[in-house]
């Protein structure tokens, strides 16, 4: 997910799986959204391992395009996919970027730079939009409580938390209007 610059460790991580005498394989590039720190490192990855497909949401597409990585499967929301044995369910998020995505693997949600433990992207780089991530947010409201809750980074006081946690702590997640959303810090 949201392979950035650290190849050789990601490369390396994946091999310390044990899924069979062989490790497995790096089959897919799952991006949340395409800003560099996200989607930077898949033109080196691709070349690495030059069989994988990137994966991502199909209003991203004009983002990856300008930064010239490839979208070999683009999703709608809601669409499910498999990794081996484990199913992922796209939730389209938009309001950080306008594909913006969220996944849903099991009990967890890996949401990219649309929530933060404590806060939640910002909108003021090219594509965001206050309205959009107000509405991804109350959205990810309707989650079950006990959701892991993931983040593309690890900006608050823990690096993940529980959608219940998010909804009560965080000032993004408590606000009752958009106003209320955009009079935020």
């Amino acid at each position: 997910m949201d392979p950035a610059f650290e190849f050789d460790r990601v490369i390396e991580w994946v091999k310390t799986f044990k899924t069979g005498p062989q490790p497995p394989q790096i089959k897919y590039f799952v991006l949340t959204h395409g800003h560099w720190d996200h989607a930077g490192g898949v033109p080196e990855m691709l070349k690495r391992i030059p069989d994988a497909r990137v994966i991502a949401n199909e209003n991203e597409l004009a983002r990856l395009k300008k930064a010239k990585i490839p979208l070999h499967k683009p999703l709608k929301n809601g669409e499910e996919f498999s990794v081996g044995d484990i199913l992922v369910k796209s939730i389209h998020t938009p309001g950080h970027t306008k594909g913006g995505s969220c996944y849903i693997v099991g009990n967890q949600i890996l949401t990219g730079d649309t929530l933060f433990v404590g806060q939640c992207g910002r909108t003021d780089f090219e594509g965001g939009s206050d309205e959009e991530l107000y509405g991804s947010l109350q959205l990810l409201k309707t989650m079950p409580p006990e959701m892991i809750v993931r983040p593309g980074h690890d900006y608050g006081p823990t690096p993940q938390s529980t959608m219940a946690s998010e909804i009560k702590n965080n000032p993004t997640m408590r606000a009752k209007s958009l106003k209320e959303f955009m009079e935020l810090p």
